[in-house]
């Protein structure tokens, strides 16, 4: 007779799964919430980075003019297209103007041009003189040169300088009405309609010697009447901005906050900033309040403070050339109607605690994971491993008549066994460490990555509010559209579920 027994083991021991997930380590920006609108963004499209001077078309909204050094653009979108019309050969350009939709007139620093598809020269000076600025007045063209003022008709052009100012050097030349404001070696000089010349404001005395000396230390730059009173005149200088407000009369230099003797190169006014200038600077771009003489910098996104030139679209974006390139604004008037706090914009929607927390819950990191982890290991060497066995006895006997088989009594066994040393360490201590090491890091890619996502998606909703042009709200709707998806990715779609309706948009921002 023979004993065959037969076992089954049954051991109880906590089952660890562990899910691996693959997550894009991502930097977390700290994002910085700026109560401003919108800051300058840089135009692209130039092959050239220091920009001198820029104009709009007045026949045409959409007509960009930009000069550079020697090299002349133009854009017939608004900027987000250039070609690249003229480039001069041993000669900066001072000035260029539109004639009109398709013609333009030019003043290098040797010759003076005009452009209809292609480049004609109609002035030229000695080689030991030079060209300063170029402008139109009806139909007269007037040529600003070191030997004075020359004017002539455009259809004629027979040039020829104006007596009363071809004693002295040109360098900037302004019509208003029918009067004219130049200015000189010595300040400027106001030509009246009926010949009578005099001068507006004096920089030196006539027979001062010292004058070389004295034109490095102040120098006026660019003459301008004001958009909203027809009484104030305005003068931009190497040592700060001159004030009329007599027409000329008299004048007196502003002590500006911030600005002081700064050079300033030019300055704009735009219909859509009442009592607003723009002040173009060697120490940046300033915008004075006409009536109080208060002054701020607007400096965000500037790589730069040489500022050279400033011009607006009719919608009233500011365009600014400066020596890193040209860039663009949503005015100020626009930004300050309609002020829109943090506290708004993410009023309608989870908080950023919220998120985080619905992302690790949903892709299995959340701490409380590590914590029941940690909890079961800690009581299980408290459980037994237990085995089962069951025995069955088989006899077997030969005899004459035959072979017998007898079947014997069933024996079960239960076997309780505990390890004592698991109360003091328990091996599965080392899985659990570095499993929550791991899980830590996962967990700390995607808060990264959460926050990230999150405050992107906040910027994008304030910059939204502030945009005007169709093409640029689709792309950053189209971006706020990607970055609540992605949330929704990692969340299991928990924005979408609790966020109510998005705030709208200010109706006075569309045209």
């Amino acid at each position: 007779m023979s004993k065959q027994p037969q076992h089954i083991t049954l051991a109880l021991t906590p089952s660890l799964i562990y899910r691996k997930r693959h997550i894009l380590t991502v930097i977390f920006l700290l994002f910085h919430v700026s109560f401003s609108w919108a800051s300058f963004e840089k135009i692209e499209g130039l092959d050239k980075t220091r920009i001198t001077q820029i104009s709009f078309s007045e026949t045409d909204a959409s007509t960009l003019l930009v000069t550079s050094d020697d090299t002349l653009y133009l854009s017939y979108d608004g900027g987000i297209v250039f070609n690249k019309i003229v480039s001069l050969k041993d000669e900066k350009i001072t000035h260029a103007f539109f004639q009109d939709e398709s013609t333009l007139y030019i003043s290098g620093t040797r010759n003076a041009y005009r452009y209809n598809k292609k480049l004609e020269r109609i002035f030229s000076i000695p080689e030991n003189e030079s060209i300063n600025y170029i402008n139109r007045y009806n139909q007269t063209l007037l040529l600003a040169t070191s030997q004075g003022l020359y004017q002539t008709q455009d259809s004629i052009l027979d040039w020829h300088r104006i007596p009363e100012l071809a004693e002295n050097a040109s360098y900037y030349v302004e019509k208003i009405n029918h009067h004219l404001f130049v200015i000189g070696d010595s300040g400027l000089y106001h030509l009246s309609p009926d010949g009578e010349l005099h001068r507006s404001y004096i920089t030196r005395s006539m027979d001062e010697e010292d004058f070389a000396q004295e034109k490095t230390h102040f120098q006026l730059h660019t003459f301008h009447a004001d958009l909203f009173d027809t009484d104030h005149y305005w003068l931009t200088s190497s040592k700060g901005l001159l004030r009329s407000t007599d027409k000329g009369a008299s004048w007196k230099k502003l002590s500006l906050s911030g600005i002081e003797n700064a050079s300033i190169r030019y300055l704009g006014q735009t219909s859509g900033a009442t009592n607003k200038l723009y002040l173009c600077s060697n120490i940046g771009l300033f915008i004075l309040d006409t009536k109080t003489e208060n002054s701020k910098n607007l400096f965000s996104g500037l790589p730069t403070s040489k500022i050279n030139w400033i011009d607006f679209d009719e919608a009233g974006t500011i365009y600014l050339a400066t020596e890193k390139g040209l860039f663009k604004k949503i005015p100020e008037n626009r930004e300050h109607n309609y002020h829109v706090s943090l506290k708004e914009i993410i009023a309608n929607e989870p908080s950023i605690q919220e998120i985080q927390e619905a992302a690790l819950r949903y892709n299995s990191v959340h701490p409380e994971k590590m914590a029941s982890w940690k909890e079961r290991i800690k009581y299980r060497a408290l459980l037994p491993q237990l085995s089962i066995d069951y025995d069955r006895t088989i006899g077997s006997s030969f005899t004459q008549s035959g072979h017998y088989f007898a079947e014997g009594p069933h024996d079960w066994g239960i076997n309780l066994k505990w390890d004592i040393g698991d109360i003091l360490w328990n091996p599965y201590e080392n899985t659990e460490d570095t499993r929550s090491r791991l899980n830590s890091q996962l967990r700390f890619d995607i808060i990264d990555d959460i926050n990230r996502l999150y405050y992107e998606r906040i910027r994008l909703k304030h910059q939204i509010l502030s945009l005007t042009e169709p093409e640029e709200i689709f792309i950053k709707e189209l971006r706020l559209l990607e970055l609540t998806a992605a949330l929704d990715g990692y969340t299991g779609g928990y924005l979408r579920k609790n966020a109510t309706e998005e705030p709208k948009q200010q109706p006075s921002y569309r045209h």
